[in-house]
């Protein structure tokens, strides 16, 4: 295929290296292999769900997508692992130029990707929460159970309950709620332990907080140790009883399983809409040439897809830079208000049943990783006493 192969990869993603290989007619593409070489059946059905998705956005919308020319899913193959050969895409990476462009050159960026969320809410309509399945020999897709996410604290890997596909969005939370209660259940003692050395604030990308070793060489330092395990355990218990209250509550959310005229009920959610996931033209950082990295892409409710994309939400790390604080409410108010102009009356509703409900999903989903702790039950107090 390839005049040369390359010896290493141009990109690390998170489970897949990316090659750059010439075609012998001069082309380029992008070869995309699995690093995970172990699991080859979760492996598989991950990657022919991307394959699938890009397909299927490809085919039904006008967002810049890579082709995929070619798909192996196998890992039982010459090469080793899974892989696919997909088209390499003009431009480069966003967050190579989004701390050069000026605030006008933001704002059209942040209006085209709203217009994508936009297409997605109205192109897409699937009928379960799941992820995408290829298309049968009649060309329909149909959704199948979620694949393991490639982010390590979103759906636990390891718990096995209710993969789903779900048929409505309470279904899916109660899923994820009792995945996460599955889930500390099942590392209860190791969560615990790890809690009794720092019982701060950790990093919410980690599974748990990093131990601090603490001496027991003095009495001061066994009754210091000792109440941070009685302060670990209390963490536990509450975080299981916020669970279980959640359990309750969920059926009786105000909301959910609403339909908005002809959209949905379901749609196509990209889990990682990140400025490294973002390509603009060389010459122009306001056009958009791609959108990359659809694994772990699923099915999911209208409202999961009206939040801003991260990068312009508010982060508390921002706090001494003013200038980057505005910036990020007006991406967040163009963000918004083309969302609202293309989808008149409807996406203000959804929207609003977003705010609430992403925050459900967030919890349940993990809890165990929310920083600061002592803020969470103030949070879901705050979530069900306003239903």
């Amino acid at each position: 295929m390839s005049e040369t192969r390359p010896k290493r990869p141009e990109v690390a993603a998170l489970e897949a290296s990316l090659y750059l290989a010439r075609m012998s007619n001069g082309n380029e593409v992008i070869a995309r292999v699995s690093i995970n070489t172990t699991d080859h059946q979760s492996i598989s059905k991950k990657m022919s769900s991307e394959v699938a998705t890009m397909e299927w956005i490809r085919a039904h919308t006008d967002i810049p997508v890579p082709a995929v020319l070619f798909a192996c899913t196998d890992s039982t193959n010459p090469v080793g692992a899974a892989y696919m050969i997909i088209q390499k895409l003009p431009g480069h990476p966003l967050d190579k130029v989004w701390d050069e462009t000026s605030q006008p050159q933001k704002d059209k960026i942040i209006a085209q990707l709203a217009s994508f969320t936009v297409v997605l809410m109205k192109t897409g309509s699937f009928n379960q929460i799941g992820s995408l399945v290829a298309a049968a020999a009649d060309g329909v897709y149909s959704v199948g159970p979620l694949v393991p996410n490639p982010i390590p604290w979103f759906f636990r890997r390891d718990p096995t309950l209710d993969p789903g596909p779900w048929n409505s969005e309470r279904s899916y939370l109660l899923a994820c709620v009792n995945r996460e209660l599955e889930w500390i259940h099942t590392h209860q003692g190791e969560l615990a332990a790890t809690w009794a050395t720092d019982t701060t604030d950790s990093d919410p990308g980690k599974d748990a907080p990093t131990p601090i070793p603490i001496s027991t060489s003095t009495s001061t330092s066994t009754s210091a140790s000792a109440s941070a395990s009685a302060s670990a355990s209390a963490i536990l218990s509450n975080y299981i009883s916020l669970l279980q209250r959640m359990q309750r509550e969920i059926p009786n959310i105000k909301g959910l399983d609403n339909l908005y005229d002809h959209l949905g009920p379901f749609v196509i959610r990209h889990p990682d809409l990140s400025l490294g996931n973002i390509l603009v033209h060389s010459d122009d950082p306001t056009a958009i040439t791609g959108i990359l990295d659809w694994e772990g892409s699923y099915t999911a409710p209208l409202w999961s897809l009206t939040p801003v994309p991260q990068f312009i939400q508010h982060y508390e790390e921002f706090q001494g830079d003013p200038a980057i604080l505005v910036s990020q409410a007006k991406c967040r108010e163009v963000f918004l208000k083309t969302c609202s102009q293309e989808l008149p009356g409807v996406f203000d509703i959804i929207h609003k049943v977003g705010q609430k409900l992403s925050r459900v999903e967030k919890v349940a989903q993990y809890i165990t990783t929310m920083v600061p702790r002592d803020t969470i039950q103030e949070s879901i107090t705050e979530i069900f006493d306003e239903n």
